[in-house]
This record gives C-alpha cells, sequence and structure tokens, in this order.
C-alpha cells in the first residue's frame, strides 16, 4: 500500500472519507460553541467553552480530524482523468455530491 503508486490505487470510499472529513472539521468548530461542564458547573459562555476546548481536548481533535483523504483525492487529480468503479469518468464536483 505505502510503496505503490497514487494512481493504481482504488479508491471507490474516497468519496465518503471526503463526507466524514467535512463532518468532523465542521464538529470542531461547532465544539467551541456547544456549552461544557467544568468542575461541577455548566458553562455556556463563548469565551470560556473555548478556552476549555483548546486547553483540554482540541489538539487531539484537530490531528485526529485532519482531512486526508483530500490529500488523496487531490493526488488523484494530478493523475490526468480517472476512472470510477462503474469505468466513468468522474471529476471535482461528483467528488463532493451525493
Amino acid at each position: 500500500y505505502w510503496n505503490q503508486p497514487l494512481c493504481d490505487f482504488d479508491l471507490t470510499t474516497l468519496q465518503f472519507n471526503m463526507f466524514v472529513d467535512i463532518f468532523f472539521c465542521v464538529e470542531v468548530l461547532l465544539t467551541f460553541f456547544i456549552g461544557t461542564w467544568d468542575s461541577g458547573n455548566y458553562v455556556d459562555d463563548v469565551w470560556m467553552v473555548s478556552w476549555l476546548y483548546f486547553k483540554g481536548r482540541f489538539w487531539f481533535d484537530v490531528i485526529t480530524s485532519l482531512p486526508i483523504s483530500w490529500v488523496s483525492w487531490a493526488g488523484r487529480q494530478s493523475c490526468g482523468t480517472s476512472t470510477d468503479a462503474d469505468g466513468e469518468q468522474s471529476n471535482a464536483v461528483e467528488a463532493l455530491r451525493f
């Protein structure tokens, strides 16, 4: 897997992976605005919630939410015309359509 050219990979789940990447990136952004518990008290102040999130699991969420499938998609686009599982040509718009 690691030593094969990108253009030789079967990327049949790429569109789903791209959707999941977008979902988790949006989740990271929304977490800044969702109330949380701190020392038994509910906190809903945007600045305090942002500070607690940044101090806590923010970096874990960012690292695990990196959109790696978008890198695969960009690499696949550099291969020229690519084909999907049905043998039809795909383009950038199809990658975002569900």
